[in-house]
């Protein structure tokens, strides 16, 4: 059996993935670059917003997430968002200081992919391992908000509603 490592994290449900965003849109990342931000590689990804459901849809969107390579060096975190340039993603993402990062990380950032030429969102979580307290105060595993691809307009209906948008 081949190792695997994932990082864990606390599962958050549609709901509170919304109710946490700032920034919630379809986008395409346009581009990408890794540098060094305070003694550890971060990438920055620009997204171009083809649809917001929440923030301004004016305003440019840098997604900063940990791990990268720069130069001869690397570095992998476990549930970080990647999208690569070229890709369709539905991000939830939070304005900080340290600047737009997706909401419980990798779990913030659905991937869009066509099949037959439909756009349909995928799971997102790669990477976590999700986790919640159960009655008992035991971590227990949980699935992702949606455990199966699901099409984009559906997926939006879904956010829409529980973003109090109709």
């Amino acid at each position: 059996m081949a190792p695997t490592s994932a990082a864990v994290g606390e599962g958050l449900t549609l709901s509170e993935l919304t109710a946490r965003a700032d920034e919630i849109v379809v986008a395409r990342a346009v581009w990408s670059e890794s540098r060094y931000e305070g003694g550890q590689i971060v990438t920055e990804t620009e997204l171009e917003r083809i649809e917001t459901i929440r923030g301004d849809a004016r305003a440019p969107l840098r997604l900063v997430a940990p791990g990268g390579v720069v130069g001869p060096v690397g570095m992998r975190v476990e549930g970080s968002p990647r999208i690569a340039v070229g890709e369709e993603a539905v991000v939830f993402a939070r304005r900080s200081s340290r600047g737009v990062r997706a909401v419980g990380m990798s779990q913030g950032v659905f991937p869009v992919r066509r099949r037959g030429g439909r756009p349909f969102v995928h799971p997102s979580g790669e990477g976590i391992v999700l986790v919640r307290r159960d009655a008992q105060g035991r971590l227990a595993h949980v699935e992702p908000p949606i455990a199966a691809p699901m099409a984009l307009g559906e997926f939006l209906a879904l956010v829409r509603r529980e973003a109090g948008l109709r």
